[in-house]
């Protein structure tokens, strides 16, 4: 950034709709949210058509001084989130990261025509894990 609401240098397109939970009903991969931790960035992103094929998903690159540029992400193979009708949670997209007030906890925010928020975890290898969304 060349300062805090100017853009420098090239665009980079770190991915498009390509696997099948990003291509059900509408090629898809809208409303990213970035989260940065422990030297990588994470794009989360809703994909496919906003039934309950809506899903969120996930890409991430090593950070580096600039933005990586588009070989450098990794996408992930299935959806981070996505319906589940145990928990009464229908197409789960639309997210966003926060902190917790007073600490270093990071807050997903997703909807499903309701708000939702819950603590996102990370496995071993600091890989934020969504679990199954759920209404409690």
């Amino acid at each position: 950034m060349k300062t805090r609401w100017q853009i420098e240098g090239k665009p980079v397109l770190p991915g498009k709709p390509e696997h099948g939970c990003e291509t059900v009903g509408l090629r898809v991969d809208e409303r990213p949210s970035v989260l940065r931790r422990k030297g990588r960035i994470f794009i989360s992103y809703s994909a496919s058509a906003t039934d309950h094929n809506h899903a969120m998903d996930l890409l991430w690159a090593v950070a580096h001084a600039g933005l990586p540029g588009p070989g450098s992400w990794t996408k992930s193979a299935q959806p981070v989130l996505r319906t589940c009708y145990d928990h009464g949670v229908d197409a789960p997209g639309h997210d966003s990261f926060t902190h917790a007030e007073g600490d270093d906890t990071v807050m997903l925010v997703f909807s499903d025509r309701h708000t939702f928020v819950k603590p996102s975890r990370r496995d071993e290898q600091g890989m934020p894990v969504s679990g199954r969304p759920s209404t409690y």
